[in-house]
C-alpha cells in the first residue's frame, strides 16, 4: 500500500485534537476519502515510527478496542509539519 503523507498528518492531528484528558482516542474514520484499510495501515506506520502508542482494551461488552495516544515524537512531527 502506498504511504499518503496527508493521511498521516490527519491521523496525528485527530489524536492531538481528540485525545481527551488521558490523551487516548479511538481510531479515526476519514471515509469516504480514505478506506478503513488505508487508515489502519497508516496507524501501523505511525506506530512503527514511534509517533503513536496503541493499547488494546477490552470493553465491558467484550468488544476489543484499540486506544491511540500521540507520543512526544508525534507532537514533534506535527510541530515540524505545520500548515
Amino acid at each position: 500500500m502506498k504511504r499518503i503523507r496527508l493521511l498521516l498528518l490527519k491521523i496525528l492531528r485527530h489524536l492531538r485534537d481528540n485525545g481527551g484528558n488521558d490523551g487516548y482516542a479511538t481510531s479515526p474514520d476519514f471515509s469516504p476519502e480514505y478506506s478503513k484499510e488505508q487508515v489502519d495501515y497508516h496507524i501501523h506506520l505511525c506506530r512503527e515510527a514511534g509517533l503513536v502508542r496503541c493499547t488494546d482494551v477490552q470493553c465491558g461488552n467484550g468488544e476489543l478496542k484499540t486506544e491511540l495516544v500521540l507520543t512526544w515524537q508525534g507532537h514533534e512531527y506535527l510541530d515540524d509539519n505545520r500548515d
